[in-house]
């Protein structure tokens, strides 16, 4: 392979790549180049030619039919990104050592004049050139070769132009799948809002009741979105999550968590702040953290299932209160089956054992939240 221009060849490939110009189809506005070209130049052939890794690639063609690329060592134009200057003029190649092996002069259609100017990047970089052969020794008169750097100049512009479109373009795209995943989240957050609302209503005595209840449930789904703002509503380490719930009550080392790491999307990060949510304000009324001698343990798992991967979940309280299993099921139980039975395919298992509740969570999670 004929070697990059200077040390710059990474730097000068990722230049090159950035563009996004490389195996994109005709355009009509680069072909009428070559065209003019040729005309202007009295050549058979001219060619907006880019130099890749192990080949180059023409842009636009004229009198190559489809030819659209060749190996990198034949090129004429590798030389030239090679040149210190902006031009690289051959009059007769037949005599100039660097092309005495090449295929095109030596077989069809015998090439023996080429002229090439370079294709540069705002930064300097030679990414291709603009160039003309023929068939017949030859030179360009100063008219002709200045027109030649002039459209090599225009040629670049178009390139960056056409850069500059896509990124727009592709930026408009994603501003359309932001405004939809925006409107997607928000559905999602109205309605869990709502849910809860409605189920704190039909389980609250009187107003002051309702209040008490579905108040701090609406301020954990704001400290759950404060997270997933904060890391521009990507994925959140499920034990940050976790351990964001249970702030309140870490001190004295009553806390224990073991677990994998791993990280939720969004959605389903709001519902596993509901889940620990409502565990930790039960325990907190009735069970272990409502005195300062009680203790928590959660412990987590994860395994294969399928395509997915299953969540295991043991919420294990002690040294509380003793614990009275309820007579009907309370506005957390059924939240959580809720929330796990019906959203995530999952399971949910009430202990109450005199010394202190436990319960059993299964998810079926996507693999890539792992």
């Amino acid at each position: 392979m004929i070697p990059g221009p200077h040390d710059r060849e990474e730097e000068r490939l990722a230049a090159l790549r950035g563009y996004g110009i490389l195996d994109t189809p005709r355009e009509a506005d680069f072909d009428d180049v070559v065209k003019i070209l040729s005309e202007i130049c009295d050549v058979p052939f001219s060619t907006v030619t880019l130099i890749d890794e192990e080949r180059q690639w023409h842009k636009a063609a004229h009198g190559l039919g489809d030819l659209r690329e060749t190996h990198r060592d034949v090129a004429f134009c590798s030389h030239t990104i090679l040149h210190d200057a902006d031009m690289l003029i051959v009059p007769d190649v037949t005599k100039d050592a660097r092309f005495a092996d090449n295929p095109f002069v030596l077989g069809d259609p015998r090439l023996r004049f080429y002229a090439g100017a370079l294709l540069r990047s705002d930064d300097g970089l030679p990414l291709g050139t603009l160039c003309v052969f023929d068939i017949r020794p030859r030179q360009l008169d100063e008219r002709q070769v200045n027109i030649l750097q002039l459209m090599a100049r225009q040629v670049m512009a178009q390139i960056a132009l056409r850069r500059e479109i896509v990124e727009r373009r592709n930026a408009e795209q994603q501003q359309q799948l932001l405004i939809a995943e925006l409107h997607h989240r928000v559905k999602n957050t109205l309605a869990t809002v709502q849910a809860v609302i409605q189920m704190s209503l039909r389980a609250a005595r009187d107003l002051d009741s309702f209040r008490d209840s579905v108040t701090p449930r609406i301020a954990s789904l704001a400290s759950t979105h404060t997270l997933l703002s904060e890391r521009r509503w990507g994925a959140i380490p499920f034990r940050e999550l976790v351990v964001s719930e249970l702030a309140p009550y870490d001190n004295a080392g009553r806390l224990t968590l073991d677990g994998p790491d791993f990280k939720l999307p969004a959605q389903l990060a709001v519902t596993f702040g509901m889940v620990v949510h409502e565990l930790a304000t039960n325990a907190s009324k009735y069970g272990a953290l409502s005195r300062d001698e009680g203790r928590l343990a959660v412990s987590w798992s994860l395994s294969d299932e399928g395509d997915d991967m299953r969540l295991q979940l043991d919420w294990s309280e002690s040294a509380g209160p003793p614990v009275v299993p309820p007579e009907h099921p309370g506005f957390g139980s059924t939240l959580l089956r809720r929330i796990l039975e019906g959203q995530l395919k999952g399971r949910v298992a009430f202990d109450f054992q005199p010394q202190g509740l436990a319960v059993h969570i299964e998810a079926v999670l996507p693999r890539d939240a792992a």
